[in-house]
């Protein structure tokens, strides 16, 4: 980057079956970018650091009772009413170590159709969701996310769980530099 200029904002365009769709702000957090969703209903918003290395949607919970998850906003699945819960407890590993989730579904919502309406750009329901039930990650508690957002491009997970973008249906995205008035050709 040139001295002196800096960039104002970047964002995820996701594009279901065209070059073209919601887009999703990003915020910087000191060398990671992070996006606000929601989950469940009523929804309950989390802060999710965007992974294109991994697939999978994993939030901490109120299923984990350690003292590194408490720092966090954590789903809670007890308040949910579209929450599916899951049988089969799975081992995942990240670039900071590994996370103990269940494997559940829940509806996710992601950014707003434009600054005046507040509708969910992006909803799905019965999306499959890692919940954190214990962790051994690298400085969890100083984490300035809630969350791993999976933007990788595959069908199917290490769990056997259908991938986050594919059950958004979503088959591309773009990162758009400079704001979310900024177009462009999402390429897979």
């Amino acid at each position: 980057m040139a001295q002196g200029r800096s960039l104002a904002a970047v964002a995820f365009v996701l594009a279901p079956a065209s070059c073209y769709g919601p887009c999703l702000p990003l915020t910087n957090m000191g060398g990671i970018y992070t996006t606000v969703a929601t989950l469940g209903t009523p929804p309950q918003s989390l802060n999710l650091v965007a992974d294109t290395g991994s697939y999978n949607l994993l939030v901490d919970s109120t299923l984990c009772s350690q003292p590194e998850c408490a720092v966090h906003n954590s789903f809670d699945p007890n308040v949910s009413s579209t929450y599916l819960a899951g049988e089969k407890v799975v081992v995942t590993g990240y670039g900071q170590g590994q996370v103990r989730s269940l494997i559940s579904s829940d509806t996710i919502r992601l950014g707003q159709r434009s600054p005046s309406d507040t509708t969910p750009a992006l909803s799905a329901a019965a999306v499959p969701t890692l919940l954190m039930k214990g962790e051994r990650l690298k400085n969890w508690d100083r984490a300035s996310y809630d969350g791993i957002m999976g933007l990788g491009k595959r069908n199917q997970t290490d769990a056997n769980t259908t991938a986050l973008l594919t059950s958004l249906g979503v088959d591309r995205f773009t990162a758009c530099l400079g704001g979310q008035g900024v177009q462009g050709q999402g390429q897979a």
